[in-house]
């Protein structure tokens, strides 16, 4: 293999790797964003909180979902080599793109986006 392979495999790897655990600890910390886009006074019980965190659950699900496509094609080798299934014709865009991810979603965590703020992170960075 060449350096550039032993190089990049392992960077998307991690890169996925690393956005699914920040995708699961989202989940974990969900009310915090969920309180963020709701009125202050609802309770964890009523149809608007309700309502939040299936559309919260369902960004983050998604997330998930295809995070995990993507690590099952990376491990059948599909997604590196071959021109007519990787879209992005550039590896490197792919990672960074990974490495935005983490770093999006770990500030909608830090910084209680609010919970709507999932589906744009799930559109350009999953």
């Amino acid at each position: 293999m060449s350096n550039i392979t032993e190089t990049i495999v392992p960077a998307k790897f991690l890169a996925i790797i690393s956005q699914i655990l920040v995708a699961i600890v989202v989940i974990y910390t969900r009310e915090e964003n969920i309180y963020a886009g709701i009125s202050p006074d609802a309770d964890s019980g009523d149809s608007e909180f309700t309502t939040a965190e299936g559309s919260l659950l369902t960004g983050v699900a998604l997330i998930i979902f295809f995070l995990l496509f993507e690590l099952a094609v990376l491990f059948m080798g599909l997604s590196l080599f071959f021109d007519a299934i990787n879209m992005m014709r550039k590896v490197y865009v792919e990672i960074f793109i990974h490495v935005f991810g983490v770093i999006f979603l770990c500030w909608f965590i830090l910084d209680n986006w609010t919970y709507t703020t999932i589906w744009p992170i799930w559109f350009f960075f999953a």
